[in-house]
């Protein structure tokens, strides 16, 4: 049988995750989302252990995950993404050197932070990519949560990888293309040339009003973890009161364009500093993209395709995803699963 890693996110209102085989030619075994009880987490950001390791575990048993393997995506407007440029050297030494050269960039002291680089294109002796940088404390509590859940960090990734990679099984790779995720407090724009990311931009959004209750099961009562040292368990009363209202506000078409507005100026900004190029198509996902309305704005505002996609438009699956806001979200997790395919 096949070996398998499951690619997973831990966003505000949800945990949620999708098994995939590993390999050249990934398939999808399992999905599934539990939602957390309010407070619990922001975007890639544990608040209260107990009930994030709980979560998890009623995730893998009502999934049917049956690797513990993990891939972690992070993406929050905690996580740094910039263009950078450096001198030309090995892999080493440019993991020793970053931290001191790009200390001046950071939000947190260089030893505060997690900084990893994405080599692009060399041209001469300079080494251009994305600088990628989040905070280290967040991190190791991300890791120690999934630890006790008894889950295995294989890989921590940034979400915006993890999308593009999933995207690449939609579309012809020599294309220049736009990803466009729009989450309840966290969007994210990617654009890409030959399946290469070349700009990568975080944007702290709150759609969530607008943004339909998850399709997730519930936490359980009683399905959380022991006390730890940050948290105690959660009553059944805890969980009540913390529990999400199920109504959501529609956006005004005054919103609706703003956001669009947002997203078009971010694209036209790297379209004019990278000496221009054109993008062939518009890939629009993520819960905020099934707001109604946010897809035909976005159509109106692009001359090229603006193609709505969420799990279900994947090929090579055992699953038949649920149309709604749990398949427009789940293209992350599977490209996040798909890491080792890379």
């Amino acid at each position: 049988m096949a070996s398998s890693i499951v690619g997973l996110e831990i966003t505000e209102e949800e945990v949620r995750a999708a098994e995939a085989t590993t390999g050249r030619n990934p398939r999808i075994l399992a999905h599934g989302t539990v939602r957390l009880p309010r407070g619990a987490a922001k975007d890639s950001e544990v608040l209260d252990r107990a009930a994030v390791v709980g979560a998890l575990q009623q995730l893998w048993r009502q999934a049917g995950f049956k690797s513990r393997r993990v891939v972690l995506g992070i993406c929050s407007r905690r996580v740094l993404v910039r263009d950078y440029r450096t001198q030309a050297m090995s892999p080493e030494l440019l993991k020793q050197a970053l931290p001191f050269q790009v200390a001046d960039l950071l939000p947190v002291p260089a030893d505060q932070a997690v900084i990893d680089f994405y080599p692009i294109a060399q041209e001469g002796e300079q080494l251009s990519g994305l600088l990628v940088a989040a905070v280290s404390e967040t991190v190791t509590e991300l890791v120690e949560t999934l630890t006790q859940a008894k889950l295995h960090v294989e890989q921590v990734d940034l979400s915006p990888f993890g999308l593009l990679r999933a995207i690449g099984m939609l579309t012809d790779s020599a294309e220049s293309v736009a990803i466009v995720h729009l989450g309840p407090h966290t969007s994210y724009v990617v654009v890409s040339v030959q399946g290469v990311p070349r700009f990568v931009r975080i944007i702290p959004l709150e759609l969530g009003a607008a943004v339909p209750e998850p399709e997730g099961e519930e936490i359980a009562e009683g399905e959380h973890a022991g006390p730890t040292e940050e948290a105690g368990p959660l009553t059944a009363q805890e969980l009540s009161r913390r529990s999400r209202p199920a109504v959501a506000a529609p956006l005004t078409p005054e919103r609706i364009d703003e956001l669009v507005t947002q997203i078009v100026n971010t694209l036209r900004f790297h379209l004019e500093r990278s000496g221009g190029g054109s993008i062939a198509q518009v890939f629009l996902t993520g819960a905020g993209a099934g707001i109604a309305g946010v897809h035909p704005a976005f159509r109106e505002r692009f001359s090229v395709p603006v193609h709505l996609v969420g799990g279900h438009h994947l090929a090579q699956s055992n699953v038949t995803s649920r149309h709604g806001q749990e398949d427009l979200e789940l293209l992350t997790p599977v490209g996040l699963a798909m890491a080792e395919a890379r």
